[in-house]
C-alpha cells in the first residue's frame, strides 16, 4: 500500500509510473492539496474514489478518517477467502551455486572439483523441483557454464557437470565476479530469491586473488546470498572469510583431492543456515523510490 501526500502537480507524465505500480498489485492512495491536479490524483491512485483532496496539508487530520476507512476496504479485498491450514512446514528448497576457480593453476586440481560438485549435486533434491542448481567458472573471465534454470533434472545436471572443462585462463580476479549478481542470482536465470527461497554460493578456490574482495563479497551479502568456500593450501584464509557470512563458513583442504574430507562437513553447515532461514516478503522499495520520484 502506498499513501502519497502530493502537493502540486507533476511536470512530467504520470500514466506508466502509475500502471507499473498497480501491475505490482501495489494500491495507491493519493491526498492532494489544492495546488495539486485532481486528475492527475486519480490516474495515480488505484481508484479514482481513493484520490482524497484537502485545502492545505494542515486540514489533513480532516481526511483521516476516511483514509482509514479506504485502507480497510482494500485490506478485506487483498485477504484471501480460503483459510489455510499449515499441518507441517515444508522445505522450500535451495538455489545452489557452485563458483568453480577456473584460473591456470588449478588444471591438475580440476577433476576432483568437477566429482566434488558432482556428489554434493547428488544429495540435492532437484527432480521435485526444490532445489536449483547452476555452475559458474571464474578467474580473469567468469564463465557461466549452466544457469539455476538451465536444467530440471538430476540427470541433465549431473551430465552437465561431466562435461564441464578447466578455462586455464589468467589468475583470478574478484572484480569480474558481479556475473553473479547480473547473472546468476536474478529471476531470469531461474533465481528464486525473490521468493523467499535461501541463495547458496559454494566457492573453490585454489589461490590469492589478483584484486580486493571487498565490493563483490559485500554485494552477494546485500543480496542475502549464503557464501559457504573451500580453499586449497594456496588460498589466503584471511580473504576467503572475508567473502563468506561467517569464519565457520570456511574450510581447508591440502589439495583439491582431498574435497571427500570435508564434504559431510559443508553439508551440514549449509543444511544448518538454511533451516534458521525465515522467507523473507519480495522488496519493492527501490521499484517504489523509482516510481515516487517520477511522479
Amino acid at each position: 500500500m502506498l499513501i502519497l501526500l502530493n502537493g502540486g502537480r507533476s511536470f512530467d507524465n504520470v500514466d506508466t509510473p502509475a500502471s507499473a505500480l498497480k501491475q505490482q498489485g501495489i494500491f495507491v492512495i493519493g491526498i492532494g492539496s489544492k495546488s495539486s491536479d485532481i486528475r492527475e490524483l486519480r490516474k495515480i491512485s488505484s481508484d479514482p474514489n481513493l484520490a482524497l483532496s484537502v485545502s492545505e496539508f494542515t486540514d489533513l487530520p480532516s481526511v483521516q478518517e476516511q483514509l482509514f476507512s479506504e485502507m480497510s476496504k482494500v485490506l478485506v479485498r487483498a485477504t484471501p477467502m480460503t483459510p489455510t491450514v499449515t499441518v507441517e512446514k515444508q522445505p522450500s528448497g535451495r538455489d545452489v551455486v557452485f563458483l568453480l576457480d577456473g584460473s591456470d593453476g588449478t588444471g591438475t586440481g580440476f577433476p576432483a572439483m568437477r566429482d566434488f560438485v558432482q556428489r554434493v549435486v547428488e544429495t540435492l533434491s532437484v527432480d521435485d523441483n526444490k532445489d536449483r542448481v547452476s555452475v559458474v567458472q571464474y578467474s580473469s573471465d567468469p564463465t557461466v557454464q549452466f544457469y539455476l534454470n538451465t536444467y530440471t533434472t538430476k540427470s541433465e545436471i549431473l551430465d552437465g557437470v561431466r562435461g564441464l572443462r578447466h578455462k586455464a585462463e589468467n589468475p583470478q580476479h574478484w572484480s569480474s565476479s558481479p556475473v553473479l549478481e547480473d547473472n546468476v542470482f536474478t529471476a531470469s536465470a531461474g533465481s528464486r530469491r525473490l521468493e523467499g527461497v535461501p541463495q547458496v554460493l559454494i566457492l573453490l578456490s585454489g589461490g590469492k586473488s589478483f584484486d580486493s574482495v571487498d565490493g563483490p563479497a559485500s554485494a552477494l551479502k546485500q543480496l542475502g546470498v549464503l557464501t559457504f568456500a573451500i580453499g586449497t593450501r594456496s588460498s589466503d584464509s584471511r580473504e576467503l572469510q572475508k567473502i563468506t557470512q561467517d569464519p565457520s563458513y570456511t574450510l581447508s583442504v591440502s589439495e583439491f583431492t582431498d574435497l571427500p574430507s570435508v564434504q559431510q562437513q559443508l553439508q551440514s553447515s549449509v543444511e544448518a543456515v538454511v533451516t534458521d532461514i525465515i522467507p523473507e516478503s519480495p522488496t519493492v522499495l527501490g521499484m517504489l523510490s523509482s516510481m515516487v520520484s517520477c511522479l
